[in-house]
């Protein structure tokens, strides 16, 4: 009988142990769950600010680019109605002196006394 009552005593420390070991596993468990939990919380959380500062920075280059897009099309605007005036000027007066009107009254006596030329020809044949 004492035998039984001291395995029953050895079992039952065995037990208490195991209970002990069990306990602390769960809480060690629960507590990692926790940590795991509030990890994700936070990890969340910062995907989300740095999903915002992405965002952010890129409508910040939209609107630069748009700016720049902006000052180009208004300086490439300028400059071509600068060349344009440039071009009318000069074409102005080249009419207006004479030299452009002289160079195709000559091309077109060119061209008649070629064409004359061209008829004496055909008729002669």
């Amino acid at each position: 009988m004492e035998m039984f009552y001291v395995i029953l005593g050895i079992v039952s420390v065995i037990l208490l142990l195991l209970l002990g070991y069990l306990v602390s596993g769960v809480v060690n468990l629960k507590n990692r769950i926790d940590y795991l939990e509030s990890f994700l919380e936070d990890t969340d959380r910062r995907v989300d600010i740095e999903n915002n500062k992405n965002q952010e920075h890129r409508l910040n280059l939209m609107e630069l680019f748009d700016v720049k897009l902006d000052v180009n099309e208004k300086q490439i605007l300028s400059q071509l109605d600068s060349r344009l005036d440039k071009l009318d000027n000069k074409f102005k007066t080249n009419v207006a002196s004479g030299i452009e009107v002289k160079k195709a009254l000559v091309e077109i006596d060119v061209i008649r006394t070629d064409f004359d030329e061209f008829v004496k020809m055909y008729r002669n044949q």
